[in-house]
């Protein structure tokens, strides 16, 4: 099991910094089968949250992990469970929705730019 998690770990940070390591910068333990991706921009966290709820791609907040620290915005994603196609495949999918967001000139983050 050890080696299919660590071929897993590897797997999602190879791809995940392919694809998002525009919007995230990833915090990789050493062990584990989750690891915490923070937001290089903090006022991009409603968005992020609302688009990862909307392609079923769905990481845990960090902050739901806190009770009382105040915590900059990021994501916890948990590899284990998924094959590296399920892997691949949602990354992709989280990826594209932040590629089509960027060229809605309709979204939220674009209108707070005027």
């Amino acid at each position: 099991m050890r080696k299919i998690y660590s071929e897993r770990r590897d797997f999602f940070i190879e791809h995940f910094n392919k694809l998002l390591s525009d919007h995230f910068t990833l915090q990789v333990p050493e062990a584990g089968l989750n690891i915490v991706a923070w937001l290089k921009r903090e006022e991009d966290f409603p968005m992020m949250r609302r688009i990862t709820i909307d392609i079923g791609v769905r990481p845990s907040t960090l902050s739901f992990f806190c009770n009382r620290a105040k915590l900059k915005p990021a994501f916890v994603f948990g590899f284990a469970a998924w094959t590296p196609a399920q892997i691949r495949e949602s990354l992709v999918k989280l990826a594209s929705a932040l590629t089509d967001t960027g060229r809605n000139p309709s979204n939220e983050t674009r209108k707070s730019d005027h």
